[in-house]
């Protein structure tokens, strides 16, 4: 249905709120059902391929593709609406082109992240990393293709991530944080916490973990049909946060 603005998301089924999929779910518990078991299978699927990092926008489509193309036909895509999620809007559509070759470029400028001691890798790990946040350039499911990611580009530089060490929650919100409010305090501290040199085993897993108490609700990201005068304002203010990268 149109929202109040009369946009219609193309990327929801006629009717609900559950975007189009191709396992033929039709309630929000039937998609994260199907997700969880194909999701999970691909992600550790993609990890035991031991890629090498590039460090292209290309690559994190590929990452998506792999992890979603039985889910969603749109798997690996650029998307062609606007979003927010937690009331936060992601990089307008007509930015993404240019959003993307800036991330890739402060990504080459810092080396890959390689040969960084351990406090400056986490500093300007934490700074990329809310770049790519920042461009969210698919319509859903974009946290755990850039987790992927920056394993690899970490691993290549010689570090891995304890993911389990931190919860969903707080991943959430050190991101939120950065973007709202321009401060990477919390991403930073995140980080400090579960970059380890890859000769120090992990210990809690691969993937953040959710809260045991049920208390972590996952945000849904809607898409937003953005008023053009909006745009100046939004360009302006990713464009001060570029300055500082």
């Amino acid at each position: 249905m149109p929202d109040e603005n009369g946009f219609i998301d193309p990327y929801l089924i006629r009717g609900n709120n559950v975007l189009v999929n191709l396992v033929n779910a039709q309630t929000q518990e039937e998609l994260l059902y199907a997700e969880c078991l194909l999701v999970t299978y691909s992600s550790a699927q993609l990890r035991g391929e031991h890629l090498e990092a590039d460090g292209t926008i290309s690559q994190l489509c590929s990452i998506h593709h792999a992890l979603f193309q039985e889910v969603y036909p749109w798997a690996g895509k650029f998307r062609t609406v606007d979003i927010s999620k937690g009331g936060q809007t992601f990089l307008p559509v007509a930015f993404l082109e240019t959003g993307s070759r800036y991330v890739e470029s402060i990504l080459r400028q810092d080396n890959m992240l390689k040969d960084m001691d351990r406090e400056t890798f986490i500093k300007r790990l934490s700074v990329n990393y809310d770049n790519l946040n920042n461009l969210h350039p698919f319509r859903e499911d974009n946290g755990r293709a850039q987790r992927i990611f920056w394993e690899l580009i970490a691993h290549d530089a010689g570090w891995h991530f304890d993911w389990g060490l931190v919860t969903k929650s707080f991943n959430d919100q050190a991101s939120i944080t950065a973007m709202r409010d321009d401060n990477l305090t919390l991403l930073i501290q995140m980080f400090d916490t579960i970059v380890k040199p890859l000769d120090e085993p992990l210990v809690a897993g691969p993937n953040p973990k959710a809260l045991s108490n049920g208390e972590y609700v996952p945000t849904q990201t809607i898409g937003i049909m953005l008023d053009p005068a909006e745009y100046p304002s939004l360009f302006e203010r990713y464009a001060g946060k570029n300055a500082k990268s």
